[in-house]
Formats: C-alpha cells, structure tokens, sequence
C-alpha cells in the first residue's frame, strides 16, 4: 500500500485500527483507512481512487485534559460516534468493533510537525465534503419567517436613541513637547494561518487552521490544547456560531505560534 500523498477529501473504509495512549496519558484512536474516493474540488463530485492502493494512519486524540487535571472530550468523539456507530460507553467496545465493512469520509491536511500528510477527521460517509458555507434557498428561508413570525413580531422595539455626550471641561492647552527622535518601527506579528475573516466560522475550517499552525506543537497537544480553549466557550459545540469557531481558532493558532510545546497539560 502507499500512502495518500494530497491534502483533501476522501471516503474509504478501516483497514486496521487500534487504542493507544498519547505521550501524555490521552487516550486516542488510530484506524488506518483505505482511500477508496476522492473529493474533486473542481467537478465538486467523488472520484474512484481504489486504483492507486493508498491509505493513511489517523491519531484522533479523544480527550485532553482541563488544568484541574479532569477530562475534557475532544469533537473526535462525537464524530466516531457518528462515523462508527461507536457508543461511546467504553474504549474497549471501540477497540474491539467490527468496522472494517463501514466506510467513512476522512479528510487530509499536512502536519505542521513533521510536514508529513495526516488525517486531519473522520466523519460519517455521507458528511459534507468540503467546510465553505453554502446559503439556504430563499423559499426555506421564507418558510422559516413564516413559522417564527410571532416571536418576531414579539422581540421588535423601537430602537434606544442615542445618548448625549458628556459636557468635559475645556482644559488649558500647554505647548507641545520637544519632539523626540524617532524609533524604529517594529514588524507587525504574523498574520496566522487560515484565520481571514469567514474563512473559520465552522468546526472543520477552524481545526484545519489549528493543524496548518506555525510552531512546533504536536498534534496530541495541539488537540488537548484546543479541548481546553473549547471548554472556555461552550462544551456544546452544537449551540457554537461562527463567532465562537473564530474566537477559537484565534487563541489556540496564536497560542501554537507563541509557546510551542510548552502548555500546561
């Protein structure tokens, strides 16, 4: 077998799969997992893959940990869950499942840490390819204002005029001072990677700039750390906006960019 040698979308199915434990403790979940279909970004259509016998190795890390030291569930749960079917009640009934018959859709990235492509999610088969946020069909959103049309109605006020200045006393003006020389101006930080305004207002879009990240953070770390910024917002990521996700992935990138390995978990 070779392995996947593109960043992308893919569906295949479980060749193998394994429980293991991180550097630090973390329980994770690694499949290897035949590529079977390609995601076209160009025809926007699976293509077969079969063909060229590749796969690739996932380390899914399921839980971090907060700085109390308590578990803290990562979103690969979640999408095992919904992937695998897993019941999520144990670790043995992961590591003992028959999943070499259900496919999957997994979705590739290249690792900052050793710039090698790597499993960046799995999902269930019939998940949306590609992260871009596609607008409803104005009939729906029609439909929608029609069955929400009381609360609107209910929640409309008269907008709260704008408050009046506040009066300052004028203070005495005092000559300018000497003009000191000038320093030399600073480089602007770098701008992360993958943080322009919409581009990560999913889950996916925001873990993919978390992955594609400067700095020399693993990818087990990269994950608990991202569990532990999570938490601060929200444990429900289903009730998340995409102001949540951009938040999210701006602390977690600039935090990767700033100490490297050196978290606290």
């Amino acid at each position: 077998m070779q392995l996947v040698d593109r960043e992308g979308t893919f569906r295949g199915t479980l060749l193998r799969w394994q429980m293991k434990q991180t550097k630090n403790g973390f329980p994770q979940f690694v499949p290897d997992i035949a590529a079977e279909e390609w995601y076209n970004p160009e025809t926007e259509e699976f293509e077969p893959w079969s063909q060229y016998g590749q796969e690739l190795r996932g380390y899914l890390v399921l839980f971090g940990a907060n700085k109390d030291g308590s578990p803290l569930e990562t979103f690969h749960v979640q999408n095992l869950k919904d992937a695998l079917g897993w019941d999520g009640l144990s670790f043995e009934s992961l590591e003992n499942g028959e999943w070499g018959k259900t496919k999957v859709l997994f979705r590739t990235c290249i690792s900052d840490f050793n710039g090698k492509i790597q499993i960046q999610s799995i999902d269930h088969a019939d998940a949306p390819p590609t992260t871009e946020l596609k607008r409803m069909d104005i009939g729906a959103i029609s439909a929608m204002t029609a069955k929400y049309a009381d609360v609107l109605k209910a929640n409309t006020s008269a907008p709260r005029p704008a408050a009046a200045p506040k009066k300052t006393r004028a203070k005495k003006a005092s000559p300018p001072p000497a003009a000191a020389p000038a320093a030399p101006m600073a480089p602007p930080p770098p701008a992360p990677t993958n943080t322009a305004p919409g581009s990560v207002t999913t889950k996916e879009a925001a873990w993919t700039a978390v992955c594609d990240a400067p700095g020399d953070m693993t990818p087990e770390d990269r994950a608990a750390l991202w569990a532990v910024e999570r938490d601060k917002i929200g444990s429900d990521e289903s009730k998340f906006t995409p102001t949540n996700w951009e938040m999210l992935t701006r602390v977690v990138v600039t935090a990767i960019t700033i100490t490297g390995n050196d978290i606290p978990y």
